[in-house]
């Protein structure tokens, strides 16, 4: 390459590594402003700051472009960090997942202690946090997936859709496909709830998904579930199960809702990220696995708006 073109690429690698430099030190302050409420929740507190450490270093090293590091990243990606484009790509990545797994389990292991300790997570909705959060999680978990796919991939905007399993030609097909499981999904919850009944086993309510409920109305119900549908179903099915198979990904894809406490529903999370990961692998198509997750999670929200409960 000539100096005329090594200039540019030099400039954009630079730009990257203050990217991935700001990019750390923006999830510390995030982290230490969290950790000043948690301060009375030890477990909590420790995950948020080991998942902190963590995802910081990664984005130093980054930044930092240490020898040996290309060499440890090209065993299981193909990102290149005398591309700036692969390096300000990575950087998104990482604190995607840590938003994803740091903040995420940090807010699961905080429902888990309080309950330990005969107290709820969930508090009074506040409507404008509830759209901010949905907005931030819709963005958090595509754009830098997007991102990565088209850097690091190699991949036109059209060719990473298309590599997600969001290509257009197989949307009809998959919508019916989705319904049909999100139906069938709920009817194994129902026939659940009925065995459970017989066996005189009570499961404690999902605290924070009723408060939600309370509040909503139908419109609100359907943003909650196409943004779960669309931002939970790219990142995990879309992005992670070709990258880490289709166990790992429903572990950690239930893993990030245990806030929920209740031991069925994170269990049945689990059961929901096999079925929607099987589906995806086997069909190649990112489509059912969207409409099924938001067919599932807007019945789930209309039955507790709108259903009696005990």
């Amino acid at each position: 390459m000539g100096v005329g073109g090594f200039a540019p690429a030099m400039a954009s690698s630079s730009a990257a590594r203050i990217l991935a430099a700001a990019a750390g030190l923006g999830i510390v302050v995030f982290a230490a402003g969290l950790g000043f409420f948690l301060s009375a929740f030890p477990f909590t507190l420790t995950l948020l700051a080991v998942t902190t450490f963590v995802a910081a270093l990664a984005l130093a090293l980054l930044a930092g472009q240490p020898r040996g590091l290309q060499d440890v990243l090209a065993r299981f990606t193909r990102i290149r960090l005398e591309d700036g484009g692969h390096v300000g790509a990575a950087a998104l990545m990482v604190v995607a997942l840590w938003y994803v797994f740091g903040v995420g389990l940090t807010d699961g292991a905080f429902a888990l202690e309080s309950a330990a300790r005969g107290a709820t997570s969930a508090a009074e909705l506040d409507p404008g946090a509830l759209v901010r959060g949905l907005a931030l999680n819709l963005v958090m978990l595509t754009f830098p997936v997007l991102v990565y796919v088209s850097f690091v991939g190699g991949r036109s905007p059209q060719g990473a859709l298309s590599e997600l399993g969001l290509d257009a030609r197989d949307a009809r097909r998959g919508a019916l496909s989705g319904l049909l499981l999100a139906v069938a999904f709920n009817l194994a919850l129902i026939v659940l709830g009925a065995i459970l009944t017989a066996l005189k086993v009570t499961l404690p309510e999902n605290e924070r998904a009723l408060e939600i409920a309370r509040q909503i109305t139908p419109l609100g119900a359907i943003g909650i579930a196409l943004v779960a549908g669309v931002s939970e179903e790219v990142f995990f099915r879309g992005f992670l199960l070709p990258r880490i198979g289709l166990v790992a990904q429903a572990i950690l894809f239930s893993l990030v809702h245990l806030s929920y406490v209740n031991a069925l529903e994170i269990a049945f999370t689990l059961a929901l990220g096999l079925v929607l990961g099987y589906v995806r692998r086997r069909t190649g198509s990112l489509w059912a696995p969207i409409v099924a997750h938001f067919a599932f999670d807007l019945i789930q929200l209309l039955g507790a708006m709108y259903l009696p409960r005990a």
